[in-house]
């Protein structure tokens, strides 16, 4: 498997390039909502529904910016090995087609949340649209979740739209945390419930949104970014710095 790398100096510079740059250049605006912090005091999951490649960048973005806890998330090994710096990032590999790689990837998941790091999946172990229903979850959340005798699962769910702007909407809703007793659960009943719930959360964000599309008077929803690109000899500061942190740590 691949192991995450974290580094403080590349999330820097890729928060920057993102929030001067390539965010605003592909969206006309990001939005979140909700709490994104876990208040309860137990190993930490936060499960999403995937609808785009841009899940992650934008997670990432959100959660540099306004999250005080360590967060680690599960990716693809095929996506990651094409993609490998999203490891400096906090990516690890899981590698669906071999059973001792996927025990490995578990394994690491596990001692991430036992030292109070949270952990992100996409349950679903794919990219589909984003009115898909059922989600059809994989067991992989429930497997790890009944590693620990109690957790905590933040459930988010992500949503793109179009409306008056040439450029598309992104919109993220971290939902209420769950306590999970894994007592209370026989085989195959936890991931049902899990799904179950971002179901009912994506069914909420949605109407959210048809509500309100251009999330502006009264709504839960705040603007992460500024529109509009930088300076140009701002962003290629950036780029280079990226491109040389990228070339001497890979």
């Amino acid at each position: 498997m691949i192991y995450a790398e974290k580094s403080a100096r590349f999330r820097w510079l890729f928060k920057h390039y993102q929030e001067k740059y390539l965010i605003p250049k592909n969206f006309h605006s990001l939005y979140y909502a909700g709490e994104i912090d876990s208040k309860a005091n137990y190993p930490t999951l936060y499960m999403a529904n995937h609808c785009s490649w841009w899940d992650g960048i934008l997670l990432f973005q959100v959660l540099e910016q306004l999250s005080k806890k360590e967060h680690y998330i599960m990716m693809e090994e095929k996506q990651l090995s094409h993609y490998r710096f999203f490891r400096k990032l906090g990516a690890f590999s899981v590698d669906k087609d071999r059973l001792s790689e996927i025990r490995k990837s578990f394994r690491y998941a596990e001692e991430l949340m036992n030292t109070e790091k949270a952990v992100w999946m996409f349950p679903q172990g794919g990219i589909f649209h984003q009115e898909q229903r059922p989600l059809q979850f994989q067991r992989g959340a429930e497997f790890l979740l009944t590693r620990f005798e109690k957790s905590v699962v933040k459930p988010v769910s992500l949503h793109y739209s179009f409306n008056q702007y040439q450029k598309p909407t992104a919109s993220i809703l971290f939902g209420d945390e769950i306590i999970i007793n894994r007592a209370n659960f026989n085989k195959g009943e936890l991931a049902l419930f899990l799904e179950k719930q971002l179901v009912h959360q994506l069914e909420v964000h949605r109407n959210m949104v048809i509500e309100n599309v251009d999330f502006q008077g009264s709504t839960p929803f705040r603007s992460l970014l500024k529109t509009g690109k930088s300076t140009s000899d701002y962003f290629d500061t950036i780029k280079k710095g990226l491109s040389k942190w990228s070339t001497h740590s890979s």
